[in-house]
């Protein structure tokens, strides 16, 4: 479990899985896709649910920074650094970090923070579903499929988009493991200046760590 809420920015679902994408889900898409990337750094406030078979539902608030490949992610109970070569998680009860290498990292399929905000661009189809209020914004919804239908553990990805600001405002990604996160996005800052220190995993201020290589 001490990873799972790095697998951001991810039951079965009724519809059809046969859907391939529409030029009205892309058109959005695309221009979502367009507008993060002149984004120098985002800080998003966020809260999480999370529910598995036969568990009880996690809920948890964070706040992530990105820059780049760069990523910080804070939590109630583990902050998870990653400066685009290695990926610290540091499980607060436990005073323990693991370190991973971002290749690796890559190959267990942990989505970045920075892939949820564009998740869309490689390897999924996408269909438009509703235009429908969420947290008082007007948002289009639209499902995410994919390609790898075999070889992907997600089922369906379902995104909402502010209409205004062009920005995710909420993802629930469904896993071909029953497992279901769904992630509410309420703040978003972009362009502030951000330390590259921030997504550095300091020994120091964290006296008596066990540091776990992976």
């Amino acid at each position: 479990m001490k990873k799972i809420f790095g697998l951001l920015l991810i039951g079965l679902t009724t519809l059809s899985v046969t859907a391939q994408t529409d030029a009205k889900a892309k058109a959005i898409l695309d221009k979502v896709s367009k507008q993060t990337k002149t984004y120098k750094t985002v800080i998003v406030d966020f809260s999480l649910t999370i529910t598995a078979p036969d568990q009880s539902p996690i809920k948890q608030r964070g706040k992530a920074y990105m820059k780049g490949d760069k990523y910080y992610i804070s939590l109630p109970d583990q902050e998870i650094f990653c400066n685009n070569v290695k990926v610290w998680t540091y499980i607060k009860d436990d005073n323990e970090c693991y370190v991973t290498d971002v290749e690796d990292a890559e190959d267990d399929e942990i989505v970045q923070p920075s892939e949820l905000l564009t998740i869309w661009e490689n390897g999924f189809t996408y269909k438009y579903s509703k235009e429908l209020t969420y947290a008082g914004k007007k948002v289009h919804e639209i499902y995410l499929y994919p390609k790898d239908k075999k070889g992907s553990k997600y089922h369906t990805i379902i995104l909402r988009i502010d209409k205004i600001k062009n920005q995710v405002v909420y993802a629930h990604i469904k896993g071909k493991d029953g497992v279901h996160m769904k992630y509410s996005l309420s703040k978003m800052t972009t362009n502030a200046s951000i330390s590259d220190n921030k997504f550095i995993f300091v020994k120091s201020k964290h006296p008596g760590v066990t540091i776990i290589e992976e």
